[in-house]
C-alpha cells in the first residue's frame, strides 16, 4: 500500500488548483476603473489575504471591474479565462501569466489584424474582371457620359439634397472611370498581382516598390501588369500631345518649351509603381480594420536614367474594388445591428435617476458636427494624461455605472484604441436607459459584449493589435510627469522613452492628442529617433554642434535604423528641394518642376541607393533654440500645459482676442520661460539630401514658476512685445478697424506688457 501513496499525493495535487485555497472564498467588492492588472490583483489580496502577483508581460495591462460580493475565487478565475491567461502558484504566492503559447497566439491574431484590411484590398481586386469586352468597355463608356450629364445640372442646384445626389454620383463616376483609365487598372493589377510575402512587407515596412525594370531593392512588375504599364505610357503621351495642343492653341508656349513636354512614348524607359500602406491614425486608428486602411500609389514614368518624365499618385482602399461598374456606391452608414446581449431585462433599466452615470456621459454626448465639443473632450482627455490620470478613466467609470446601474459584475479589457474611438465618434444617439448607454460605448470604443450569467464581459475588437499597439503605462506615466514638471520635453528624454517601445506604440495617436504635440509620430520618424537614441556620447556632441558623421563610423544597430528610416521616407532631393531653412528656393525649384510638365530627376531611394546607406552617406543635424513660452491654457473648462514659440504665442494670443473666431472657451491663465529647441535631421549622400525631418520641442527648467507675462525674464519680455508689434504692422498698425482695434487693446491686457 505505502507504494502507492507518493501516486494517490500527486493524483490529489493535480486535482486542486492554484484558486482552490479556502482563503479565497471570501466574497470581494471592488470598482477598478481603468486600473492596471497589478493594482487591481493588489485591491483582491488585501480583501481575501493571499498574495497575488501578476507577470511583467501583463502587469501593466488595463482592466476595467466592477465587482459586488462575489469569491474571490470565482472573479480571479474569470479573470485569467477572459484574458486567456493562467494561474500558477509558488509557495504562498498566486501568480497570473501569460503562456508561452498564449503569446504566439496572441501574436498571430494581431499581425492578421493588421493584414486584413490589405488582405481585402486584393482580395476584392481579384474577384474584379481585369479585361473589358468591347461590349463592356461602351456600356461604361456610355454611362460615365449620363452621369456626367446629371452632376453638369445638379451642379447649379443649392438644395441639400440635390448635392447629396451629386456626390453620390461623383462616387460612381469615380468607380466607373476606374475601370477604364489605364493607369488605375495598372495600380489594381500590381496589388492583385503581390504575393503573400510581398503584402505582408508592404504592411510591416510601409512600403514597396515594383518595376518594369527592377533595382535589387524593387520587384520586377509581371507580364500582365507590364501590358498595362504600356497602355499608360500611351496614354501619358497622348495626353501630353493634347495639352501641348491647348498650351499652342492659347499662345501660352515658347519655343524652348516645346521640348519640355512628354509627347512620344519613345522617351519612357521603365514604368515603376511605388505602394505605400497609409499609417493607422486618428479615426484611422480607432476604426481598426475597418475602411480607413489603404495603399497611397505614386506611378512614375522613367525616361534617361536619373530621370522621371511624369508621376501621378492614385489610392487603392476597399471602396475602390468594391462596386461594379453597374452599382451604386451606398449614400451613407448602414445602421449597425443591436448587440444581443443588451437585450436582457436588466439593461432596461432607466438612467433618469442616475446623476453619476449622467455627469460620466455629458463629455462623450455630443453631435458629430460639435466642433466645440470636440476640443473639450481632447482638452479633457490631454489633461487626465498630464495630471498622471489615465485618459481611460472616465470611459470605464461609464462602464463601472452602467454595471452597478444593472446589478452585473464586469470585467473589461482597455486600450489606445477604446480612448480613440470615444474622441473621435461621438455617443450618438438618445442615452434613455443602460442598454443604449452601452450600445453607445461599445459601438464608439469597438468593445465585442457578451453575457455569462450575471457576468459582464466586453472584450475589443481586434484586442491583439490593439494591445500591441497601447503605449505602456509606465512610460505613459513617465512622460506625464516629465511634462507636468517641464511643461515639454527634450530630444534625449523622448529618445529614450521611444527607444523602448515598439512602433505601434510609439505611433499611438495617444502620444500626438496628449503630449508630443509638435512631433510627426510615424513609423519612419521613430526608427530616426531610435538610431539617435543608440548614438555613442561624442557622435551626438558631434551632431549637436553641426558636424556631419559618416555611416561607416555608426554602429551596426542605429546605422540599420537609419538605412530604414531612409527606406520608409522613400526619396532623396537636391539641395535645392531639401533645404528646409530656404523657403523661397524650395518654392522655385518646385515651380521649375512645374514648368517642365513633371519632368525631374528621379529621387527615389530604391533607384539611387538599392544597397542602402554607403560609406559615403553621412547624417547631418541643424539645432537650433530659441526663448519660447509655457502656459497653462483652459480650453472648455479643462486645463493644460502648452508651449510655443514667441510669434507662436503672440499669434495665437491675439487670436484669442478675437472671441468670434473661437467658438470654445479659450484662456491662458499663467506663462513661464521656456526653451524653444528645432532639431532638423537630414541623410546626405553626395549631392542628394533626404527630406529633412524635423522636432521641435519646448520645455522649462523644472524651477520655473508660473506666472503673469511681467514676471518673465526681460529677453523673454522684449521678444514677446516685438512680436506684437511685428502682428500689429502686419494687421495694418493702429489705423484698423474698431474690431481690430479692440484686438491689441485685449492682446496688451493679456500679455501684460506695454503696448509698443
Amino acid at each position: 500500500m505505502t507504494s502507492f501513496l507518493p501516486i494517490l499525493v500527486c493524483c490529489f495535487a493535480a486535482q486542486s488548483g492554484p484558486l482552490d485555497d479556502p482563503r479565497l472564498a471570501a466574497p470581494v467588492t471592488l470598482v477598478a476603473p481603468a486600473e492596471t492588472v497589478e493594482k487591481v490583483l493588489a485591491a483582491v489580496g488585501r480583501q481575501c489575504g493571499v498574495t497575488l502577483e501578476a507577470s511583467g508581460a501583463i502587469e501593466e495591462d488595463l482592466v476595467i471591474v466592477a465587482v459586488k460580493d462575489v469569491s474571490a475565487a470565482q472573479f480571479l478565475s474569470r479573470l485569467a479565462s477572459h484574458f486567456g491567461w493562467q494561474w500558477t502558484k509558488a509557495g504562498s504566492t498566486l501568480h497570473l501569466e501569460r503562456s508561452a503559447e498564449a503569446a504566439k497566439n496572441e501574436d498571430r491574431l494581431a499581425d492578421e489584424a493588421r493584414l486584413r484590411p490589405f488582405v481585402e484590398i486584393q482580395r476584392r481586386l481579384r474577384e474584379t474582371p481585369v479585361e473589358l469586352s468591347p461590349e463592356e468597355r461602351a456600356r461604361i463608356e456610355a454611362e460615365l457620359e449620363a452621369v456626367r450629364k446629371k452632376m453638369t445640372k445638379l451642379a447649379e442646384a443649392e438644395d441639400d439634397e440635390s448635392w447629396r445626389e451629386y456626390d453620390r454620383l461623383s462616387t460612381l463616376h469615380s468607380l466607373l472611370f476606374r475601370k477604364l483609365d489605364p493607369g488605375l487598372k495598372l495600380v489594381e493589377q500590381v496589388v492583385r498581382d503581390l504575393s503573400a510575402e510581398q503584402l505582408r512587407g508592404l504592411v510591416t515596412r510601409g512600403r514597396l516598390v515594383v518595376s518594369t525594370k527592377p533595382t535589387s531593392a524593387q520587384f520586377r512588375m509581371s507580364a500582365k501588369a507590364a501590358r498595362f504599364a504600356a497602355e499608360h505610357v500611351k496614354q501619358a503621351a497622348q495626353d501630353g500631345v493634347d495639352q501641348l495642343k491647348a498650351f499652342e492653341a492659347e499662345g501660352a508656349l515658347k519655343a524652348q518649351d516645346r521640348e519640355n513636354f512628354f509627347t512620344s512614348p519613345q522617351f519612357a524607359t521603365a514604368v515603376r509603381v511605388t505602394l505605400q500602406a497609409v499609417e493607422r491614425t486618428g479615426p484611422a486608428f480607432a476604426e481598426q480594420t475597418e475602411n480607413f486602411s489603404g495603399i497611397s500609389v505614386d506611378v512614375a514614368i522613367l525616361g534617361d536614367p536619373g530621370e522621371v518624365l511624369t508621376s501621378h499618385g492614385n489610392w487603392v482602399d476597399r471602396s475602390s474594388a468594391s462596386f461594379s461598374p453597374a452599382d451604386a456606391p451606398p449614400t451613407g452608414l448602414e445602421t449597425p445591428a443591436p448587440f444581443a446581449a443588451f437585450e436582457d431585462a436588466r439593461f432596461q433599466v432607466s438612467i433618469d435617476g442616475n446623476a453619476g452615470l449622467k455627469a460620466q456621459l455629458i463629455p462623450f454626448a455630443f453631435p458629430d458636427d460639435d466642433f466645440t465639443a470636440v476640443v473639450g473632450i481632447l482638452g479633457y482627455i490631454a489633461g487626465l494624461v498630464r495630471d498622471a490620470r489615465d485618459p481611460l478613466y472616465p470611459i470605464a467609470q461609464i462602464l463601472t455605472e452602467s454595471a452597478a446601474a444593472s446589478g452585473s459584475n464586469l470585467i473589461a479589457d482597455g486600450y489606445d484604441s477604446n480612448i480613440i474611438g470615444c474622441v473621435s465618434r461621438p455617443l450618438s444617439g438618445r442615452l434613455r436607459d443602460v442598454k443604449s448607454v452601452l450600445t453607445a460605448v461599445c459601438r464608439a470604443a469597438g468593445w465585442s459584449p457578451s453575457l455569462k450569467e450575471n457576468w459582464l464581459m466586453l472584450r475589443t475588437r481586434d484586442w491583439a493589435l490593439a494591445r500591441r499597439s497601447t503605449v505602456p503605462r509606465g512610460s505613459l506615466r513617465e512622460l506625464a510627469d516629465l511634462h507636468q514638471r517641464q511643461s515639454g520635453f527634450s530630444m534625449d528624454q523622448v529618445a529614450g522613452l521611444v527607444a523602448r517601445m515598439t512602433d505601434e506604440q510609439a505611433t499611438s495617436p495617444l502620444l500626438e492628442l496628449t503630449l508630443i504635440e509638435s512631433w510627426p509620430i510615424t513609423t519612419e520618424n521613430v526608427c530616426l529617433v531610435r538610431a539617435y537614441a543608440g548614438l555613442g556620447i561624442v557622435q551626438k556632441e558631434l551632431l549637436g554642434r553641426g558636424d556631419p558623421i559618416s555611416f561607416a563610423t555608426i554602429a551596426p544597430g542605429p546605422r540599420t535604423l537609419l538605412g530604414e528610416h531612409l527606406f520608409r521616407t522613400g526619396t532623396m532631393q537636391p539641395p535645392e528641394a531639401a533645404l528646409s531653412s530656404d523657403k523661397a528656393r524650395l518654392q522655385q525649384y518646385q515651380l521649375e518642376v512645374e514648368s517642365l510638365g513633371g519632368r525631374h530627376r528621379d529621387w527615389e531611394v530604391t533607384q539611387i541607393l538599392p544597397g542602402g546607406p554607403t560609406a559615403a552617406t553621412i547624417l547631418r543635424l541643424g539645432v537650433k533654440s530659441e526663448p519660447g513660452i509655457a502656459f497653462k491654457v483652459s480650453i472648455g473648462g479643462n486645463t493644460l500645459q502648452a508651449g510655443l514659440t514667441m510669434q507662436e504665442f503672440a499669434e495665437v494670443s491675439m487670436s484669442m482676442a478675437e472671441e468670434s473666431e473661437l467658438p470654445f472657451e479659450f484662456r491662458i491663465e499663467a506663462v513661464r520661460a521656456g526653451t524653444t529647441d528645432s532639431w532638423d535631421f537630414a541623410i546626405v549622400h553626395p549631392d542628394l539630401f533626404s527630406s529633412p525631418t524635423s522636432f521641435r520641442q519646448i520645455y522649462c527648467s523644472p524651477l520655473a514658476a508660473f506666472g503673469p507675462t511681467d514676471a518673465l525674464p526681460e529677453g523673454h519680455r522684449a521678444r514677446l512685445a516685438a512680436a506684437v508689434q511685428k502682428i500689429k504692422e502686419r494687421r495694418g498698425g493702429g489705423g484698423g478697424t474698431a474690431a481690430s482695434a479692440r484686438t491689441f487693446a485685449e492682446a496688451h491686457v493679456l500679455f501684460g506688457v506695454a503696448t509698443p
